[in-house]
């Protein structure tokens, strides 16, 4: 038995055997790999910002003040490429972005990057925010502009659930400038920018 207190390899959990924790130094006897080991080495801190490393090799960025909450988890992909695991203190899986901001339902990556989990970046998206805050474009190259018919295309913005028909015009460009309008008057400038020609 060792006088340490904490494990020399992970930290984290109290000394049993020659100062290390059960798991950490069955994985030294058996010449294996320890976890901790393995959560150290993925995670690290890279440009002032820490990087959590999925098994996948994707990489995961975090504030540096939350590095240190986050960089003793195992951080995998999810299906839909959100960072998933189960950080200390949590009984089940979680995805990061909602670990690192309890208590809002709906979070919404603003720049669109799931893999860009710094708080400047993380935002309530509650109230329908996350849901128009997709990249998703309709065959015209516009957001909210839908072919009408031959020559004709329609603007549709959506507000709190509703969706606003705003018109039909000749061009998509039209459209989408219209569009850009409504959006402005409601503050939506971020979800409808003016088109550029």
């Amino acid at each position: 038995m060792s006088n340490a207190t904490t494990c020399t390899c992970c930290h984290e959990a109290p000394a049993v055997e020659v100062g290390r924790c059960h798991p950490c130094y069955e994985a030294q006897r058996t010449n294996a790999i320890c976890r901790h080991f393995l959560r150290a080495e993925r995670n690290f801190i890279r440009d002032g910002v820490g990087v959590l490393t999925t098994p996948t090799g994707v990489e995961h960025i975090v504030d540096l003040e939350d590095f240190e909450r986050c960089r003793m988890t195992l951080w995998a992909d999810d299906t839909g490429g959100y960072a998933m695991g189960t950080p200390r203190g949590t009984t089940g899986r979680t995805k990061l972005h909602r670990w690192l901001m309890p208590g809002v339902s709906f979070v919404d990556h603003i720049d669109r990057d799931k893999r860009n989990n710094r708080r400047s970046n993380l935002r309530d998206g509650g109230g329908g925010l996350n849901q128009r805050n997709v990249a998703k474009r309709a065959k015209t190259g516009f957001k909210g502009v839908y072919a009408n018919g031959p020559g004709r295309f329609q603007a549709k913005g959506s507000l709190n659930g509703v969706v606003h028909y705003l018109g039909t015009f000749s061009t998509p460009v039209e459209a989408a400038s219209v569009l850009a309008t409504w959006g402005a008057q409601l503050g939506l400038s971020e979800f409808y920018p003016m088109p550029r020609e």
